[in-house]
């Protein structure tokens, strides 16, 4: 004996009393349960996932020259990203706008390498099938260049990875969900905002991670998904266009916004003290940084360095101390850097008791600094 499902009992029970016509006749429910199938079924682009691979292997072929030529030229690998094309606020403002681009492709260390690596497996196989590799390479690449755009704005520090462009992923799968709201309904939607909210929360509570960057991908992929679509560009084109026109405002407005708030002039600014103390132009470095101080900007990334070429300047004018009071607030922001320069200056001055106290203090905090203030304390022996 076969047993019969649910929609044919329905249509037995409904024939036997004679409903088989009318708006809740037996076919109706057939159409309605049609439909919802359709609506819960996920239909793939694809099967063959070979872009995510490609875009791994990338990363890990860049990362792996990197460190290779790092160890041939004997420096850090850190020390190399941002020539070889890390977001760096100065230089875009310059003029080196591919800096949008190039951090997405490179990683600090193994470690950074193989989470993003990790992440985008699990998340690039996903979307991949999900949309196909046209509309993923595109929603993949448009993120990772608003994530660069929202740290450019709000971030001064230095920052490469991937991460912008996986958060631009999680933007897409919102974005499909909207498209298909019954598996929204179904979990698909909670447990995308569960994995956003965490990775956000623990951005937010850790130094180091660039938070700026993967909201502004989270962004950017819902956007790009939105302004071509996740099944058909052609299906509901007036959305379609209303995205484009709001992701190209956005963008735009979002570049002003980067280019001419304070702590980017302000960087400028930090660039040409640098410059000017190559030339000795102590004065001129004097004045540029009185300037930033006086700013009252209470970015740490501008403050140290300012107050670093600023304390250079007025020691190399012999206002020594003005030097010691400026080096003094670097012990503040940037603790190392500010005990060791403040040795420098006190060596300048001949108090060596107090050169070598703060000499020390800074290999306390940095052991990278050991064995060049051993140098310095050697040559004070003798």
């Amino acid at each position: 004996m076969i047993e019969k499902g649910p929609e044919e009992r329905y249509s037995d029970s409904m024939n036997e009393y004679g409903y088989s016509e009318g708006p809740y006749n037996a076919e109706s429910y057939k159409e309605l349960m049609d439909k919802r199938r359709k609506a819960n079924r996920i239909v793939l682009k694809t099967n063959k996932v070979w872009l995510t691979y490609v875009l791994i292997s990338i990363n890990a072929v860049i990362w792996l020259l990197i460190k290779l030529y790092a160890i041939y030229k004997g420096v850090p690998e850190s020390s190399l990203l941002t020539v070889f094309g890390a977001k760096d606020n100065t230089l875009i403002m310059l003029g080196q706008y591919w800096r949008f681009l190039t951090p997405v492709f490179l990683h600090n260390d193994i470690t950074h390498l193989l989470v993003n690596s990790y992440s985008l497996y699990i998340l690039g196989t996903t979307v991949e099938k999900l949309i196909g590799r046209p509309r993923f390479l595109f929603t993949y690449i448009i993120a990772g260049i608003t994530g660069s755009i929202m740290s450019f704005m709000f971030s001064t520090y230095r920052a490469v990875g991937a991460s912008g462009a996986i958060f631009g992923l999680l933007g897409v799968l919102i974005y499909y969900g909207i498209e298909n709201p019954e598996l929204f309904k179904r979990g698909f939607g909670k447990s995308i905002l569960i994995t956003i909210a965490i990775n956000l929360v623990y951005g937010f509570s850790v130094t180091g991670i660039d938070n700026f960057g993967h909201i502004g991908g989270l962004i950017g992929g819902f956007l790009a998904a939105g302004a071509i679509g996740v099944k058909d560009f052609f299906k509901k084109l007036g959305i379609r266009i209303a995205f484009i026109l709001i992701t190209l405002v956005v963008v735009a407005l979002s570049l002003y916004y980067g280019f001419n708030n304070q702590q980017n002039r302000l960087m400028t600014q930090v660039n040409a003290m640098e410059r000017l103390t190559g030339q000795q132009k102590w004065e001129e470095v004097e004045r540029i940084g009185e300037e930033i101080i006086k700013s009252s900007t209470k970015d740490e990334f501008l403050l140290s360095n300012s107050l670093w070429y600023l304390s250079i300047s007025e020691i190399n004018q012999d206002k020594s101390d003005e030097a010691v009071e400026h080096a003094s607030a670097l012990v503040e922001v940037d603790p190392s850097n500010g005990h060791y320069l403040l040795g420098r200056i006190y060596i300048y001055t001949g108090d060596i008791e107090l050169a070598r106290q703060h000499l020390e203090e800074a290999v306390k905090i940095n052991p990278d600094l050991r064995s060049e203030v051993e140098g310095i304390l050697s040559l004070l022996k003798k």
